[in-house]
């Protein structure tokens, strides 16, 4: 697994021993030896590759168990710290996210009784290094019209970068008289699916989501705790918003509908067919390539280690993350993007912090009825009971 063993620094305290047997149910780990000679051993023909082993790094008192994918990457003093949720499944895990000069370094559990205890799975602890990606987007960007081209639309011209206010207003002229289709991503917060389902109703259009899946992993010790099926953050909070889950979302898309596509990745989905489309929106970190020459918008937005914002798990529990690094060039946070775009449709969403956002949608959405940061804390809070129970079917 990722588990490095310093034999001279263990104190054969056994608490490695005791997790993987009580807690993990795979007994893998012994005290080999006798007296003076004694370590920490795995049985013959076993690995430490349960996917809950690396929390043995965590509870080690002395530092003998190190993880092999952070090693020596810095030292403990030299890396900022800011409390977040792991996006990496529905079960929503509070972590910490360690930076060091504006890169995530690593993640680390988080302590919440309600959630994850002190726990974190190894796919959360290690699926960070997409929030690193060097092919970002760092600049707005238009479809260049030029003499017989026609409009943005056509798919014709090169893509420029331009400023935030030329790109909006392109965006806006798009979306002028026509239907929105959003393709909206289970790993955005609360704040811009909120924003985003107000651009579908006011352009009469259809929001739809894709969650990728994969197996279920328990933590047998711990009582619903699990690396859950659902390989994203925020596909609970996508339902609240009115989004509808597809395996194939793009097949309800409309002739002449405009794309917009909050969903860069849609993994699974084999060359997605977008020729529907009128024209193509993107409010994302990159530019993908199945939508890219179709494009005449490019609005360039932060990951969640990049802004502040919300998470609603499967169980129905909102949740705060904290900004950990900046955003690369002039990305903004997915909120402020969007609150400007649906100001360009003519909405009033004049929004400057993500608190505003989530005050607005805790106004308008009856689940998160008298919720707000403040309320929140860093600990989140449960929606109300049916709403859970909805969560829990």
């Amino acid at each position: 697994g990722d588990v490095i063993y310093v034999t001279n620094r263990c104190i054969l305290c056994t608490r490695c021993v005791r997790f993987m047997d009580d807690v993990a149910h795979d007994p893998v780990l012994n005290v080999s030896e006798r007296g003076d000679r004694a370590v920490i051993g795995k049985f013959e023909g076993q690995d430490l590759t349960h996917p809950w082993a690396g929390n043995v790094i965590d509870l080690c008192p002395v530092g003998a168990l190190l993880s092999k994918d952070s090693l020596n990457k810095a030292r403990a003093w030299e890396m900022d710290r800011a409390a977040s949720v792991c996006p990496s499944c529905s079960q929503g895990c509070n972590m910490m996210v360690e930076t060091r000069d504006n890169v995530v370094v690593r993640l680390r559990p988080r302590p919440n009784d309600d959630v994850n205890k002190y726990f974190m799975c190894d796919h959360g602890r290690l699926n960070y290094r997409w929030l690193n990606r060097p092919d970002r987007a760092d600049l707005p960007h238009v479809r260049e019209v030029g003499p017989g081209q026609g409009d943005e639309s056509t798919g014709r011209g090169r893509m420029r970068p331009t400023d935030f206010d030329g790109a909006l207003i392109a965006a806006g002229r798009l979306l002028t008289g026509k239907r929105a289709f959003v393709l909206a991503s289970p790993m955005l917060s609360n704040e811009a699916l909120y924003l985003l389902s107000r651009i579908v109703k006011k352009t009469g259009g259809t929001g739809m989501f894709r969650v990728p899946q994969g197996d279920e992993a328990p933590l047998p010790g711990v009582d619903d705790l699990a690396l859950r099926r659902d390989r994203a953050a925020n596909a609970r909070g996508a339902e609240l918003f009115g989004f509808a889950r597809a395996d194939n979302p793009l097949a309800g898309m409309k002739s002449g509908d405009v794309l917009i596509v909050a969903d860069e990745e849609l993994a699974g989905v084999d060359n997605p067919d977008i020729s529907a489309a009128s024209a193509v929106i993107v409010v994302g970190t990159f530019l993908p390539r199945w939508a890219a020459a179709k494009t005449a918008v490019l609005l360039p937005i932060a990951n969640m280690s990049e802004e502040e914002g919300t998470f609603t798990n499967l169980r129905g529990r909102v949740q705060r993350f904290l900004q950990a690094k900046a955003a690369p060039g002039f990305a903004r946070p997915s909120w402020w993007v969007l609150g400007d775009l649906l100001s360009a449709l003519g909405e009033t969403a004049n929004f400057f912090q993500a608190s505003e956002v989530f005050a607005a949608l805790a106004e308008d959405v009856a689940a998160f009825r008298g919720m707000s940061y403040g309320t929140l804390g860093l600990k989140g809070r449960a929606i109300d009971g049916a709403a859970r129970a909805g969560a829990r079917g």
